[in-house]
């Protein structure tokens, strides 16, 4: 990570990880750097700050920075102000890779946080909001018998509606989005929150499964915060 401009203050961003995870993984940083720097962790639902102010002058601030930002590698994304989808919007524009969505549970929302950013168009194509079955059929080609056979939330089902979005507009990448947010529709099978977020690239086809317990604006968040996260590490690689 490039080195940030002195400062006597600055937050690091982070997603994918518990607070007390990442305090256990920067705690010998914390305690090395204990004389010259205090520390605060500000977490949210859809990730953890860390705040770090320094009160030396004669310090590197610079690399004590670097220091706390590498071994935060792979769940720190920014700093200060940054968010995924502005970050994302950089690394997206950088190696000129276009994305697709198609979503269920989260209504849209990964393609809004996108198209936040000013100068979006460049990087993202469109999206398919496939809540009805019918239209996951029609519109993202999941066959009728592997939605019966899986149900719309599942591994496969997200799998396809990743693959077909990229298929159909030609992105780069396609991510997709299928879950149960409540406060209704949970069973003994598949508990309410269960979500699985699809990723296809070209050289990448993959879903991953989360159970997030939380209402359900929190839940549309979480799980668009994940989406959002998986591009990045995806690209990343």
């Amino acid at each position: 990570m490039k080195n940030k401009l002195k400062n006597d203050l600055i937050t690091i961003n982070t997603t994918g990880i518990m607070e007390s995870q990442l305090a256990e993984m920067i705690e010998p940083l914390m305690e090395k750097y204990s004389s010259t720097c205090d520390f605060a962790f500000l977490p949210s639902y859809t990730g953890v700050s860390f705040r770090i102010y320094h009160s030396n002058s004669k310090d590197d601030f610079n690399k004590i920075i670097n220091d706390f930002y590498r071994k935060m590698d792979p769940y720190a994304f920014g700093f200060d102000n940054d968010t995924l989808e502005s970050v994302l919007a950089k690394k997206l524009t950088k190696k000129r890779l276009t994305i697709a969505t198609a979503e269920s549970c989260t209504g849209g929302l990964v393609g809004k946080r996108l198209t936040d950013i000013p100068g979006s168009s460049k990087y993202f194509l469109g999206s398919i909001v496939a809540y009805d079955n019918q239209l996951k059929t029609d519109f993202l080609g999941i066959s009728s018998d592997i939605l019966q056979s899986n149900g719309a939330v599942s591994e496969n089902v997200a799998l396809k509606m990743a693959e077909s979005i990229r298929t159909n507009t030609q992105a780069d990448i396609g991510i997709s989005t299928t879950g149960i947010s409540g406060p209704s529709g949970g069973n003994e099978s598949k508990t309410l929150g269960l979500v699985f977020i699809g990723l296809s690239m070209k050289n990448i086809s993959s879903a991953k499964r989360y159970v997030f317990k939380v209402s359900r604006h929190i839940h549309r968040e979480i799980t668009t915060t994940a989406a959002l996260n998986i591009i990045r590490l995806a690209i990343e690689n």
